[in-house]
C-alpha cells in the first residue's frame, strides 16, 4: 500500500460522493477506478469525516487567473462506497445546510 498524501480541496459534495480539486500536480500512479479506503474530508465547522471512496474520473479545470494566464487544476471525482446510514444522514444535514448558505449568498448579491 501506498501511504502517500493526497491533498485536495472540496469543490462539491453530494450523498454519492464529492469532487475535488488537487493542490499539486496529479500524480502518475492515479488511475480512474482507484479505490481508497478511508479518506479524510475535513468539513470544517461539521467536523472530519473518513470515506470508502473509488476515483471515478480524473478531469481538468481550467481557469483565467488575474495576468490572464490559464491555470489547469486536476479535478477528481469520487464515489463514496459502504457509507453507512448514520454517515448518510450527517451528510444530508451537511449538503442541505450549504445549499442554504449557498441560496443565501446569492439572494444577498441581488439586493
Amino acid at each position: 500500500a501506498d501511504n502517500s498524501t493526497l491533498r485536495f480541496r472540496l469543490y462539491d459534495l453530494s450523498l454519492g460522493g464529492m469532487g475535488a480539486l488537487l493542490e499539486t500536480a496529479k500524480p502518475a500512479e492515479l488511475q480512474e477506478g482507484m479505490r481508497f479506503a478511508q479518506i479524510e474530508v475535513n468539513l470544517g465547522q461539521w467536523g472530519v469525516f473518513h470515506f470508502d471512496a473509488q476515483l471515478i474520473s480524473i478531469s481538468e479545470r481550467k481557469v483565467i487567473d488575474g495576468k490572464n494566464e490559464t491555470i489547469t487544476t486536476p479535478r477528481l471525482s469520487f464515489r463514496f462506497l459502504n457509507v453507512s446510514p448514520t454517515v448518510e444522514r450527517q451528510l444530508q444535514r451537511i449538503i442541505f445546510s450549504l445549499e442554504r448558505e449557498a441560496r443565501e449568498k446569492a439572494d444577498k448579491v441581488r439586493d
